[in-house]
């Protein structure tokens, strides 16, 4: 596995300057975001060429792979013309990817709450939010380019909330592009070891075709987030299991200051270097 980190850890710079950091905190991937280079996460107008040249140069200087690029919006929205621009943005940046080889697009599955989409709305569960959420998601498969997979994430205050609604969506879909991010703090439960290994074998088991990349914040009991290693995630057993699926790709970083980067570059590195039985 190739270990990296959300580029937005670290404050607003330079591209080169930001590649830097990120090697020199130990990642040697990022996942990308264009409101790096001063640009809406999900561009409004075509990306310039020179500033899709100055980030893959940037790259390929510092050593830095750039395995995904986060894309979300809210998939269902009330206001259907907020997901119509959504996928709009959407569209402009699967051509980033082309131009940049970037393979993973990140999307949220969203909610029925209008100000934040990451927010648990009552309605989320009901069938219309499915039967739009299935929708969208054929719309951003439809408009974002063949070789780049759109990966969605278990979200608990979304409408793919864990494992099984997400292996749903794969199934109800049935496209070969739709793919999942695994965050093993929006997995589990934190009420004991076993349990939360328990769910971490059923994500494997349901989604382990899926899985194109893996995320690594951490969080305590009480839900806060925290630094990898520093709360309820047992990171040498999802590891361990994200290896017994044959995942391969990058396991990214996140939930963190740029002042902890390091520290947290480290952590996981020691896991990863540890090989189980």
């Amino acid at each position: 596995m190739k270990l990296g980190i959300f580029a937005k850890v670290f404050e607003p710079r330079p591209i080169d300057e930001l590649f830097a950091a990120v090697a020199a905190a130990g990642y040697d991937s990022v996942q990308f975001n264009l409101t790096c280079v001063g640009l809406p996460m999900l561009p409004e107008d075509p990306v310039p060429a020179a500033t899709i040249a100055e980030i893959g140069a940037a790259a390929r200087r510092h050593g830095i792979a750039l395995p995904a690029i986060s894309g979300t919006f809210n998939m269902i929205h009330p206001d259907r013309a907020v997901v119509a621009e959504g996928l709009s943005g959407l569209a402009r940046l699967g051509e980033v990817c082309l131009q940049l080889g970037i393979p993973v697009i990140t999307l949220c599955t969203g909610t029925r709450d209008r100000e934040s989409m990451w927010r648990e709305h009552p309605d989320n569960h009901t069938s219309a939010a499915w039967a739009d959420l299935v929708s969208t998601m054929r719309e951003a498969l439809a408009v974002t380019p063949d070789g780049v997979t759109l990966a969605i994430e278990p979200e608990p205050a979304n409408v793919a909330h864990n494992a099984p609604t997400a292996r749903r969506l794969c199934d109800e879909v049935g496209h070969r592009r739709l793919g999942v991010t695994l965050d093993a703090a929006n997995l589990i439960r934190a009420r004991s070891a076993v349990e939360d290994r328990e769910i971490f074998d059923q994500a494997c088991a349901l989604l382990g075709d899926r899985v194109v990349l893996a995320h690594a914040k951490d969080r305590r009991a009480d839900g806060t987030v925290c630094p990898a290693g520093q709360g309820a995630v047992d990171f040498p057993y999802f590891i361990e299991r994200l290896r017994g699926i044959g995942f391969n790709g990058s396991l990214i970083a996140h939930g963190i200051d740029a002042s902890e980067a390091a520290d947290t570059a480290a952590y996981l590195r020691s896991v990863l270097a540890t090989k189980s039985g």
